[in-house]
């Protein structure tokens, strides 16, 4: 059973750029109310990429089902991996 329907599973993946604007700093030996500082900075882009979940082909023309959560990011691209790339 697995066999036959394997090919119709997808998986999704995204690729975002996220800006990290600052960073917390711990140090124990400054302030001793202010442990955590922010440290300026430039911005920092991160590229993100991961398998974030699957979905199914239900239709001759391609057409995928998935979970909103998903597919949610509105700024992010998507790919869409089958079984035999």
């Amino acid at each position: 059973m697995a066999e036959k329907v394997s090919p119709s599973v997808v998986t999704v993946g995204i690729q975002k750029t996220v800006v990290n604007q600052r960073s917390l700093e711990f140090s124990p030996f400054s302030d001793p109310f202010g442990f955590f500082r922010q440290t300026p900075g430039s911005d920092i882009e991160d590229n993100v990429e991961a398998d974030i979940g699957s979905g199914f082909v239900i239709s001759g023309d391609w057409l995928i089902v998935t979970n909103k959560h998903v597919v949610s990011d509105p700024e992010a691209n998507y790919r869409v991996f089958t079984k035999d790339d």
